[in-house]
């Protein structure tokens, strides 16, 4: 009998509507900022594999558009929209990597919400909705659940107490040994397939960020500063909160801080903006749980930002400043050594 995917599915349908609306958008933007051969000229500016005239079918490739193209988009489009394609390329990976096992309904029902707020803010909230329909039909079954062939046995019928069971069954519908043998088989696919899935996420996303628990931190205690001083970025840049010197990089899915669209974001997603009342501290900061995804950069602004490392930032906004169609900010930042 075969398991079905029904989560799987509800996700893998979600994708397929996200990449119908976002590949016009793309298109439009892109073709509008550099031309009907703008493909080309970004291969050049960004060079990768597999980009050719298929990859516009191809998520994947929209979302790596989206985020590095600063000139079609930046300042088009809202910048809810960038944190979310983080989103959408993390619910692409979540069905690609694991096709054997349903996924985890709570894991899934997240990922269609995300890409259901992602496509209305594209400017389809029909489609939105019906993203939305999918979610409602995320199954609340256990998530690992194999999607293998299991052999199927008749079953046996007792004809009085201390009796076996009646053979003509048996004799009618013997049971093969060659579905055993798929099972067998199939079990070691899913292992094979859990190691190549791990190979493929460690090369994709590379080794994990810095931990404040190990290497030159693990003797700090919790609490301490780890690091800190005064950034300039620029509009779709990041920070590494432990680099040291602080020195943003481009991009917006690395990290723990980014600037894009004239917000300050968090991919962690927990970011508090501190009231005139609350001083900028540790303390304040490991206490406050009003959490928001971003926050409009201006001057004076003052927020708390918390990882899923345990480290944890006070951020200071000392500028906000523009140059001809970049948007710059001034950051004052202090790092601490949090609880994990």
């Amino acid at each position: 009998m075969v398991a079905k995917l029904i989560n799987h599915d509800q996700v893998t349908g979600g994708l397929r509507l996200v990449t119908g609306v976002l590949n016009p958008v793309v298109q439009e933007h892109m073709t509008r900022a550099h031309g009907g051969r703008w493909q080309a000229r970004f291969a050049q500016r960004h060079p990768r594999t597999g980009m050719t005239q298929e990859s516009l079918g191809d998520l994947g490739y929209l979302v790596w558009v989206l985020t590095k193209e600063e000139t079609a988009f930046r300042g088009k489009l809202p910048g809810r929209v960038f944190q979310l394609a983080h989103r959408v390329r993390e619910a692409r990976n979540l069905a690609s990597h694991d096709q054997l096992n349903d996924l985890d309904p709570a894991a899934a029902t997240t990922a269609l919400q995300n890409m259901a707020e992602f496509v209305t803010l594209l400017g389809s909230p029909g489609t939105g909705n019906e993203i939305r329909q999918l979610a409602g039909r995320v199954k609340g079954a256990a998530p690992n659940t194999p999607h293998v062939v299991k052999p199927v046995t008749a079953p046996s019928r007792k004809k009085g107490k201390g009796r076996r069971a009646a053979p003509a069954p048996r004799r009618a519908a013997p049971v093969p040994a060659r579905p055993v043998v798929q099972v067998k088989i199939g079990c070691g696919a899913v292992a094979a397939l859990a190691l190549i899935g791990i190979t493929v996420a460690w090369v994709v996303f590379g080794p994990e960020e810095p931990d404040p628990y190990q290497g030159r931190f693990k003797d700090e205690k919790v609490g301490a500063r780890l690091n800190g001083g005064q950034v300039e970025m620029s509009d779709g840049y990041h920070l590494e909160l432990l680099d040291e010197p602080l020195k943003p990089a481009e991009g917006l899915y690395d990290g723990q801080l980014a600037f894009t669209g004239g917000e300050i974001s968090a991919p962690d997603g927990r970011i508090v903006v501190l009231t005139r009342k609350e001083k900028l501290g540790y303390a304040t900061c490991q206490a406050a749980t009003r959490y928001v995804t971003s926050a409009k950069a201006a001057k004076g602004l003052r927020l708390c930002l918390t990882t899923d490392k345990g480290v944890v930032a006070g951020v200071a906004v000392k500028s906000v400043s523009r140059q001809d169609a970049h948007v710059f900010v001034k950051l004052d930042l202090a790092v601490w050594k949090g609880r994990k």
